[in-house]
């Protein structure tokens, strides 16, 4: 197998394949998986999928992608970890596909040199970006105590839960991640005591400048009343701040909150540490 050829072929995370530019592989995929008008996207990560040692590495892991005619707000920008609805451009026409884990596969690679990815289907480069983190999701999650969720569970059931609600608006939208820091964060509480949460709702500098310092102010103010009322949660501190703002031990000390029903800006990225101020 010649690493070189697949590599120019354009084989890589993400690249797209179908039955006209890769019969010998679509062919192995069978059953619920073979839906018509679908593709399949390769997230085999790039040293894998052009590795020309076939029994090192043996699979290409994909996705069967499906079109749909529009997006549903609860399963873009990696919310649902088990579905996903992303941009991806189709001969220049952009639209929406629907990414299902129940439709992930794996097939031989075997003839993959013989086969060509569909460069006229790509993701957007956001897409991508979310698609990273979406497959990073299933692995990686926060945990907080029992005691905790219960207590603010009310607040985030389902699409019409008050903290769902102040996170759908406009300006909610335009927070890219949720970090929160909880003390004590590894048991239930005690009797009289109380969970101390410290939340930073992170903007990207662009977004930042284009709802202005007020909007993001009233943004923590919402969710800070929200919090504080709840019995057995307090202190509740709630900062809005833009990327260069964050400091690296809120960086390295808080983690990132995930709700089931909010889905945030811009794959809700977390700023990279060097990019932190200190």
């Amino acid at each position: 197998m010649n690493r070189d050829l697949l590599k120019s072929k354009g084989w890589r995370f993400a690249s797209c394949f179908n039955d006209g530019v890769a019969a010998l592989l679509c062919e192995r995929i069978q059953g619920d998986h073979r839906i018509d008008n679908c593709f399949y996207i390769n997230v085999t990560q790039d040293c894998s999928i052009i590795n020309p040692n076939i029994d090192a590495e043996p699979f290409i892991e994909y996705l069967t992608a499906i079109p749909i005619p529009k997006e549903n707000g609860m399963f873009i920008n990696a919310r649902n970890i088990r579905k996903l609805h992303i941009e991806i451009d189709v001969n220049g026409q952009v639209g929406w596909y629907e990414l299902n884990m129940g439709l992930r596969g794996f097939i031989s690679r075997e003839n993959i040199d013989g086969c060509d990815p569909s460069l006229g289907i790509k993701l957007t480069p956001e897409s991508e970006r979310i698609l990273k983190r979406w497959l990073a999701n299933r692995y990686i999650a926060q945990t907080f105590p029992d005691d905790f969720n219960a207590k603010i569970n009310h607040l985030l059931k389902n699409s019409k839960a008050p903290l769902v609600k102040i996170f759908d608006s406009d300006i909610g939208r335009a927070c890219h991640s949720i970090l929160i820091s909880l003390d004590p964060n590894d048991r239930d509480l005690e009797k009289g005591e109380s969970y101390d949460v410290v939340l930073v709702l992170l903007f990207s500098e662009a977004k930042a400048k284009e709802i202005g310092f007020d909007a993001m102010d009233f943004l923590a103010n919402e969710v800070e009343k929200t919090l504080i009322n709840i019995d057995g949660i307090g202190p509740v501190s709630v900062n809005s701040l833009s990327e260069s703002s964050i400091t690296f031990e809120q960086v390295v000390k808080m983690v990132r909150w995930q709700f089931d029903y909010i889905s945030l800006a811009n794959d809700a990225q977390i700023v990279p540490i060097e990019h932190a101020s200190i």
